[in-house]
């Protein structure tokens, strides 16, 4: 079934190709890039993953180095009528950028039981994206609709934003019982978690380009304190918030 689990490192202008007749599961590790191929094109920030068929180029965004985790299968586990490629959005990604941490820890130890562990761990985040892959070709069936589509994008462009549930079902015209069960049914999270998914992100990228304190940055991610953000940040990257600054720092040096 899996063909191959690999860390990649794209520089400049490099580009890397994925097969023709396999599905390539990518999650960015490190920087961001673009997987260009069949009909579509996305990009991968830090922590998001993608899965595309098909043959499709990888390109590092901005000239910046990249390392991405690639696992490759055969195509024909793909399920149909997805189209070429599929970003999954941040709640999703969360679940799967921890898990290919853990298999970036295996394959980069020297030794062959590391290895072994790195490919039965990898094998393990590919099934959970051709899962979620799944979810999301079958919710293609029955769109979202544009209200809903609307309160998504309010939490994504301002994931610190305290409105409540009510309000936003009050703004698009729908019940709040309504929009909580819609939301869940169609992205398969409720509003709290995606918006916490968020908020964990958007706490990552001040925490790398930003001195702001870690407790500043709790407030102005949306958290109720450092205390709250470090839960939520651990759970999510399996480290906190500290720890995930110095790694970053020294990758960066």
């Amino acid at each position: 079934m899996m063909n191959d689990a690999a860390l990649v490192e794209l520089s400049g202008k490099h580009r890397h190709s994925t097969g023709a007749s396999e599905i390539s599961v990518l999650v960015a590790l490190d920087g961001a890039f673009r997987c260009v191929g069949g009909s579509e094109a996305f990009r991968l920030g830090r922590g998001h993953t993608g899965v595309t068929f098909s043959s499709s180029a990888l390109e590092s965004e901005s000239g910046s180095s990249v390392t991405l985790l690639s696992i490759r299968a055969d195509a024909s586990l793909f399920p149909e009528g997805l189209g070429d490629g599929t970003r999954f959005r941040s709640a999703e990604s969360t679940r799967l950028f921890a898990l290919a941490r853990r298999v970036r820890e295996r394959l980069e130890a020297d030794d062959p039981l590391s290895a072994l562990a790195g490919k039965g761990l990898a094998a393990e985040l590919m099934v959970s994206a051709l899962e979620v892959t799944r979810a999301l070709s079958t919710r293609t069936l029955h769109r979202p609709p544009f209200w809903l589509l609307e309160v998504r994008g309010r939490i994504e462009n301002s994931p610190s934003d305290p409105v409540s549930v009510e309000d936003m079902a009050r703004t698009v015209g729908v019940h709040p019982d309504h929009l909580s069960r819609s939301f869940r049914r169609h992205f398969g999270v409720t509003v709290q978690q995606f918006r916490v998914s968020c908020r964990t992100v958007l706490a990552a990228r001040l925490l790398s380009d930003t001195a702001d304190s870690v407790a500043a940055i709790a407030l102005e991610a949306g958290f109720c304190d450092q205390s709250h953000l470090s839960r939520c940040f651990k759970q999510a990257f399996g480290v906190p918030p500290g720890r995930y600054r110095r790694t970053r720092r020294i990758r960066r040096g």
